[in-house]
């Protein structure tokens, strides 16, 4: 590719008349500006019989919702969806002229849950930054599952707003299926339906009959990341046939992480791509806060080395990497572990890359110490549990955890 910046597709908004919120920019553009919510009923004051308590635990009447139809982006999602009547779609084209869909979904609440449908992949970081920045809400709680399709990511948040009758509960649910064909993001702004939000996404992933993935994929993984037991995120890995008897494999994460100034969400995606050897021939990605562009950069074989090019934090980056031997990958070192793993080789070597800042050649070491299987790379190191095919199905770092959810193939 002569563009040294990854496709990452952003997930487009939910247009300003569906919940007057302000739609959000493409993958790299200005966040819209935040502005108050208006006066809508999930930033009412709960009404004083029930309580409030009882209020925030409500749901809608499960007999209601039914599997209804959804037919998006012409044919390129395809489903169903459970709803209180008929979903509502509209086709629009955002800023940049991608055309998506607009889903508005009765879920028989005063408030439908709100959709869009983008054709590529979602950018879910700028989704969930967009929402959350629009009200005084509290640290969200995230949760992830796994299906077939693919990772879905949850996020929820209490807020307070103000209205004619005083400070109000507000309560902020939203969802982000990330797929490459097609993904779909929702949210509803009502206090209570925390359950019947989840299912009624749910459905929408599991109910999907068109293809989310271009095919050929012969090993998709998605763990759950968590920080002191608390679920944070989730890593998506992706291995097909490459060029020339070659493999390539994408790692896509979303994470929730503390900041000086409370929280952020992180999103990155890497492609790698490996010779018939299972040397490193390009690598390439993408990593955002918030949804902003962090680095977008590129590294190359080439006939005298390995080079980098692209942006760090706004800045033109660009150089040679230096490294004693090629480059490789997990991927890449596949048949060597699964062998290290049934001898009694007390470690293993290889060089990959570190895409922290300017990418840079970093020793991966594995080594077997008292029973257990350590990871050590720079200063970092994790106790690892790798499956009988020599992929981590777990990996713990300090108070950092990372759990299979969901394994489907072979790398």
């Amino acid at each position: 590719m002569e563009n040294p910046k990854p496709p990452l597709p952003a997930l487009p908004a939910l247009a300003a008349c569906l919940v007057g919120l302000g739609a959000l920019a493409g993958c790299g553009g200005k966040a819209p500006p935040a502005t108050p919510a208006p006066a809508a009923r999930a930033a009412e004051a709960p009404p004083k019989s029930p309580r409030c308590e009882v209020a925030i635990a409500r749901e809608a009447d499960a007999s209601t919702l039914q599997a209804m139809r959804l037919s998006a982006l012409d044919g390129r999602y395809e489903g169903t969806m459970l709803a209180a009547g008929a979903p509502k779609v509209e086709a629009q084209t955002n800023d940049e002229g991608l055309a998506i869909a607009t889903v508005d979904v009765p879920i028989g609440a005063s408030e439908p849950v709100r959709c869009s449908v983008s054709p590529g992949r979602a950018d879910a970081s700028r989704f969930f930054a967009h929402f959350l920045g629009l009200v005084a809400a509290e640290a969200p709680e995230v949760h992830v599952a796994a299906y077939a399709s693919g990772p879905v990511i949850f996020a929820r948040a209490r807020y307070t707003a103000t209205t004619k009758e005083g400070r109000a509960v507000g309560l902020l649910k939203m969802a982000v299926a990330p797929r490459g064909i097609g993904s779909i993001a929702c949210v509803h702004d009502e206090v209570g339906y925390v359950r019947s939000f989840e299912r009624v996404f749910t459905s929408a992933v599991e109910g999907r009959t068109s293809p989310s993935e271009a095919p050929g994929d012969t090993f998709v993984d998605v763990a759950k990341v968590s920080e002191a037991s608390r679920p944070v995120g989730f890593v998506e890995t992706r291995v097909r046939a490459g060029a020339a008897g070659g493999r390539e494999s994408s790692e896509s994460f979303v994470g929730l992480v503390k900041t000086d100034r409370g929280y952020a969400f992180l999103e990155g995606i890497t492609i790698t791509r490996l010779d018939k050897k299972g040397e490193l021939s390009e690598l390439r990605y993408v990593h955002l806060v918030n949804g902003a562009v962090l680095d977008v950069v590129r590294v190359e074989r080439g006939a005298s080395g390995y080079t980098y090019s692209g942006e760090h934090e706004g800045k033109t980056i660009s150089g040679p990497v230096a490294t004693k031997g090629p480059l490789t990958s997990w991927l890449g070192q596949l048949d060597a572990i699964r062998a290290f793993q049934r001898s009694d080789k007390k470690e293993l070597r290889y060089t990959a890359i570190d895409d922290t800042e300017a990418p840079v050649a970093s020793e991966i070491v594995l080594r077997k110490e008292g029973g257990k299987l350590v990871k050590h790379e720079g200063k970092h190191h994790a106790e690892i549990t790798l499956d009988d095919k020599g992929v981590v199905a777990r990996s713990v770092r300090g108070n950092l955890e990372l759990v299979r959810l969901f394994s489907r193939g072979a790398p």
